[in-house]
């Protein structure tokens, strides 16, 4: 289903020109794992195909999941597993039992980017600059 959703992305054509493309994924397909040469390190060459699917339609970040934590993947962190050139915000912070969410403000130059509480208080706050 990878190859599918690859053919998918070869097949897009967006106006990035006028708008803020940014691609969703459930998995970091720029780090698949927090332990390189795990299990889980899978994929590393169709995750690349799709990373330059991304790049040609100039996506000004991407937004994942996966992890239970919420921190921004710069393109030059040393965490990356497939090199990319747009940061990528991991969003789905759970913490002492409570899943914790991701506001994200948009304008045409950068992004805001809150991870918030159960109660919607702002518990970390950083920018990305497009």
């Amino acid at each position: 289903y990878r190859q599918a959703e690859l053919a998918f992305l070869k097949n897009c054509q967006l106006d990035s020109e006028n708008k803020i493309a940014f691609a969703v994924s459930h998995v970091c397909p720029m780090m698949t794992t927090l332990k390189p040469g795990s299990i889980f390190d899978i994929e590393r060459e169709t995750y690349t195909a799709w990373n330059a699917e991304l790049e040609r339609m100039k996506v000004k970040f991407m937004l994942c999941g996966h992890y239970h934590k919420g921190f921004i993947l710069p393109p030059d962190d040393e965490r990356n597993l497939v090199a990319h050139n747009y940061p990528v915000i991991v969003g789905s912070v759970c913490s002492k039992g409570d899943l914790q969410g991701s506001a994200i403000t948009l304008n045409k130059d950068k992004a805001v980017v809150r991870f918030t509480d159960k109660d919607g208080q702002v518990t970390q706050s950083m920018e990305v600059i497009f």
